[in-house]
């Protein structure tokens, strides 16, 4: 894929933001210092090129530039070619790219957080990547590690690892790799390193549990890349749940459940909740989702749940493989979900006698 940093390396990098200019262009995209999350202390704005609006993925690269005008950082500037093939033709990446950034994007998921997990979507990803073969879908992901940088962007691209631990298996008598995460020293089979489970053909995240937190920081993406290159086995078939999605909760609560309350039993009320929330999510082309990540630690939950229950009993439904969605079983309709909009976010940072303090402008509605 173009690379912004292949034209500077047949001469030295340019310096100020004019050299910038001259080179490549003015950006698709700015980001300016008070839109993002960091503050971007030092820097005053993060060019993108290969944008396709505010605040998207720079298919391209960025460009970091200081409070001085001078460049302080690039991200896409390392080659990993990738394989040859219509599939990475330059407007097929680009779109493919965006794929996966729209998993992964602040504010809409959190990789290492079932509270705001959503399995419909992953079971998208997971199967186009998986249709692909292995060597395109490290290639795409890889190359999608290569420009988002989580130093740079607002979200990183840890929810790479995750994609992984969907899309591959560990050989017979291997774990996945562990990550910074409470349960990584357990060895059971079912729950091993990522707290996540596939439970027929639905994928969970069960994170987190009994009030762990990351440690050691975010992990990045690339040593994960390199560890499923050589070991990982693509999966054999698509992620696909039963056409009765009543079953999901049956096969959690005789199986993977109790393994939990055995370990852990004060967990697996918790994990309860995070599973019942995602599948909510993942029927909600067939019930209509209204609720958000805070219905998970109120009293709504259940209610929400019954309902859900009701209507299934009451319409049966059946997983169509063609659009990786729920329908109805009747008529094959379905509900087309609400879109998640990535309202705007504004930081300021305002110094005071003995500290720095910010304040967060978020718009989280078309109302307010």
């Amino acid at each position: 894929m173009q690379d912004i940093e292949a034209d500077w390396f047949a001469d030295e990098r340019p310096s100020t933001a004019a050299e910038v200019l001259a080179i490549l262009g003015p950006p698709d995209d700015i980001i300016y210092r008070h839109e993002h999350a960091g503050g971007l202390v030092q820097r005053k704005e993060i060019w993108g090129y290969g944008t396709n609006g505010h605040l998207t993925l720079a298919t391209l690269g960025t460009v970091t530039i200081g409070l001085d005008d001078r460049v302080i950082d690039v991200t896409g500037g390392s080659v990993h070619p990738l394989p040859p093939g219509p599939t990475f033709a330059e407007p097929a990446v680009r779109s493919s790219l965006r794929d996966i950034h729209r998993l992964g994007r602040e504010g809409r998921y959190d990789p290492f957080r079932g509270r705001s997990f959503h399995p419909r979507e992953m079971i998208v990803l997971v199967n186009e990547l998986r249709d692909l073969g292995k060597s395109a879908a490290l290639g795409l992901l890889r190359e999608y590690a290569r420009i988002n940088s989580s130093h740079h962007n607002l979200d990183g691209g840890a929810h790479v690892i995750a994609i992984l631990r969907f899309l591959f298996r560990p050989p017979l008598g291997m774990l996945h790799p562990t990550t910074y995460l409470p349960f990584e020293e357990h060895k059971s089979v079912a729950y091993p390193a990522i707290p996540a489970a596939v439970i027929d053909g639905a994928p969970l995240l069960l994170f987190p549990l009994g009030g762990y937190g990351l440690s050691g920081g975010m992990p990045e993406p690339a040593e994960y890349l390199t560890w499923y290159e050589r070991h990982g086995i693509l999966r054999e078939r698509p992620l696909r749940p039963p056409d009765d999605p009543r079953q999901l909760w049956s096969r959690w609560t005789s199986g993977l459940r109790t393994e939990i309350a055995d370990r852990a039993p004060d967990q697996a009320s918790e994990a309860d909740v995070l599973v019942k929330g995602q599948l909510l999510r993942l029927i909600e082309t067939v019930h209509p989702r209204a609720f958000d990540d805070d219905v998970f630690w109120r009293d709504e939950l259940p209610v929400l749940w019954a309902n859900a229950m009701e209507t299934l009993a009451r319409s049966p439904t059946r997983w169509d493989d063609t659009h990786d969605r729920y329908v109805r079983a009747h008529d094959g309709t379905s509900i087309e979900p609400t879109p998640e909009t990535d309202y705007r976010r504004v930081f300021w940072r305002i110094p005071t006698d003995d500290r720095m303090t910010g304040v967060t402008l978020h718009r989280v509605s078309d109302t307010w």
